[in-house]
């Protein structure tokens, strides 16, 4: 069961489930390119109770103006997961996945704590 207080947060998050998002660190470079996800999960996690989303990445090719015209030298192929806050990340919504595909395992499990291609 979810405290009240948490309520607003936790539904929030749950309706990003299915999400395809553009998005980058906050406070990075003006420039960075924004990277494009599918929010696959989400979970309440470490002792601030702070939601935890997994954002599955796709291969720069797919992601269109997204993948920063070539930048990052080719080394992500799709398909890598990571765990953010997104409520750290500059993201904007620009679709939806269908239920089938949200369910759909990945075929290219690289978890990946750090979601930055370039440290």
């Amino acid at each position: 069961m979810h405290e009240p207080e948490h309520e607003a947060e936790h539904e929030a998050g749950t309706r990003l489930l299915g999400c395809v998002v553009d998005e980058r660190p906050l406070g990075g470079a003006p420039d960075a390119p924004l990277r494009r996800a599918t929010v696959t999960a989400m979970r309440t996690a470490t002792p601030l109770r702070l939601t935890l989303h997994t954002l599955r990445y796709e291969a720069p090719a797919a992601a269109g103006e997204a993948a920063g015209a070539g930048e990052g030298g080719g080394e992500d192929n799709g398909g890598e997961e990571a765990e953010v806050v997104l409520a750290t990340r500059e993201y904007r919504i620009v679709g939806r996945v269908s239920d089938g595909e949200l369910s759909r395992p990945n075929p290219n499990p690289n978890p990946n704590p750090n979601p930055n291609p370039n440290p």
